[in-house]
């Protein structure tokens, strides 16, 4: 299956939205100054005990966790690097995008950017 040159560019640019856009949920790597692309996911997991059956909670729930992940490349138009960020059993969602931002930063040598956090 062959792929159009318009699609490509059009998952190009959401990933460019994920880090760039107003509501990227990766944006704090723009933070580095480095014009960078990602992607986020999560993903809701039942955690299971070392029997291998599914954990519950006291009222008999699942019990539940994230998988939370983050791919992306960095610069934009002329990749240097490329990333993956797997983080299983995560009780928050923002780490991957922390990590990511500290990967570029790291590769390209960027000083003095911490994470950059806004009041909701």
């Amino acid at each position: 299956m062959e792929v159009s040159q318009a699609n490509i560019d059009h998952v190009r640019e959401g990933f460019h939205r994920v880090v760039k856009g107003e509501r990227g949920t990766a944006k704090i790597i723009a933070q580095t100054g480095i014009d960078a692309a990602a992607k986020t996911g999560t993903a809701q997991v039942s955690v299971y005990g070392e029997d291998g059956i599914a954990l519950r909670d006291g009222s008999g729930q699942p019990v539940r966790s994230l998988n939370s992940n983050l791919v992306g490349w960095a610069p934009y138009d002329n990749p240097e690097m490329a990333w993956a960020v797997f983080l299983p059993y995560m009780e928050q969602e923002t780490v991957n995008s922390k990590i990511g931002h500290d990967l570029v930063k790291a590769y390209f040598n960027v000083k003095d950017v911490p994470w950059q956090t806004k009041p909701n």
